[in-house]
């Protein structure tokens, strides 16, 4: 009998369980594996070794999945969600066997773990995203606007002539970095409004001299010109004012 037991470096709980419910998800960790009908796997060994083939079941409930290879020897994949914790266990007492799939079991573990960070960080980037491109249609509500700066001080007024936008953002974060909240408003031939939050770019809008409203932070290198500018700081927790604007 061989086993490994890992814990999870994930605290989403839910996530786990849905991920590790995909079947799918468990055959594209298992090395050198063969698919040939839905529940019908064959494990190949290599050249001029005898193939593995196994029929696959799957058990789950609130506490506990899993997905069992059972064969010429029998593997359960198992997850324990309240404890973040993946057990592969090999059940049999052929140790010619257990010698074949140690380096096989350990191989499984490893890709399971790596699908498992890999998908985890799609969907915060893809959450990121996604709030990004929400803070940025905000910033061109009126409402949104009050909320952000009556819970903020002026920092800077000034007319600048800008050649590199990008650049003089850099300054103004040199220079104010130490509010957690900073938020910059721009009024020329073109006006732009960027939120910062703990020095990350969050939220883009610019309106160019056509109307025409955008929220790529990439349009910022194609402005300049003379701007009229104001700068504003916020000690406060971003997140409390964004949900709290968007609450009502």
């Amino acid at each position: 009998m061989l086993s490994y037991v890992t814990k999870l470096p994930i605290d989403d709980i839910e996530f786990i369980k849905s991920w590790f419910k995909e079947k799918k998800n468990i055959l594209d960790c298992i090395p050198n594996i063969q698919q040939l009908e839905e529940n019908e796997v064959i494990i190949n060994r290599g050249i001029l070794r005898e193939k593995l083939k196994f029929k696959l079941y799957t058990i789950s409930n609130e506490n506990y999945v899993e997905h069992k290879l059972m064969g010429d020897c029998t593997i359960r994949i198992i997850l324990l969600p309240p404890d973040r914790e993946i057990r592969i266990i090999y059940e049999g007492n052929d140790k010619a066997m257990e010698k074949v799939l140690n380096d096989f079991l350990e191989k499984m573990k490893n890709n399971i773990l790596k699908s498992f960070k890999e998908k985890l960080e799609e969907d915060l980037n893809s959450q990121k995203n996604s709030l990004n491109n929400s803070i940025s249609e905000n910033l061109g509500k009126i409402s949104f606007i009050i909320k952000l700066t009556s819970s903020s001080k002026i920092l800077l007024e000034e007319v600048k002539n800008i050649s590199d936008l990008t650049e003089y953002v850099e300054d103004l974060v040199l220079r104010f970095g130490n509010y957690p909240v900073l938020y910059i408003r721009g009024i020329g031939k073109e006006s732009f409004r960027i939120l910062l939050v703990n020095r990350e770019l969050k939220g883009v809008y610019l309106r160019n001299s056509e109307n025409k409203v955008s929220f790529n932070e990439l349009d910022l290198v194609n402005l300049s010109g003379e701007y009229n500018i104001r700068v504003y700081g916020s000690m406060l927790n971003f997140y409390n004012i964004w949900h709290t604007s968007n609450s009502r």
